[in-house]
């Protein structure tokens, strides 16, 4: 299979190809077993998978892009001509997303966004009467804002 990433060969895959998600919640009858059954999932694999995803990263770092591409085509079964998307491929990609789903995507992003930006700690300071300053003052630390340290 050939597709640019992005395309619409991928997003009908993608869609072709999710599993529902199970939810499981406390009220259910048979929760405590199945929330077990959760955390257990990984048991003696987990190291196997531990050691897969280093040897996978440590592939990446050695041969960048074309390790994910050979990785995409190991996995997906996809042969891709390369990482990037045109502007059209984009609009394009969007426009195959069903207008439910976008909303929900879009619903989603704003709720993460929402989130951490109520975890971004907030600056303060106080004069005691006789003339002691307390405080901390909060900022970014990257010209995109994404990381807040106290500033000295």
């Amino acid at each position: 299979m050939t597709a640019r990433a992005g395309g619409p060969e991928m997003a009908a895959k993608a869609k072709s190809t999710s599993k529902i998600l199970s939810v499981v919640t406390t009220k259910d009858a048979d929760f405590e077993g199945r929330w077990q059954s959760i955390c257990d999932r990984r048991g003696e694999e987990g190291a196997d998978v531990d050691d897969a995803v280093r040897t996978m990263i440590r592939a990446v770092r050695d041969r960048g892009d074309a390790e994910v591409l050979d990785g995409v085509e190991r996995y997906d079964g996809a042969r891709l001509e390369g990482l990037e998307v045109t502007r059209d491929e984009w609009d394009e990609g969007c426009d195959a997303v069903d207008a439910a789903d976008r909303a929900a995507i879009g619903k989603a992003a704003m709720r993460v966004r929402d989130f951490h930006r109520k975890r971004i700690p907030s600056s303060w300071e106080m004069r005691e009467e006789g003339g002691a300053y307390m405080g901390t003052a909060w900022g970014s630390t990257c010209p995109a804002g994404r990381l807040c340290t106290p500033r000295a």
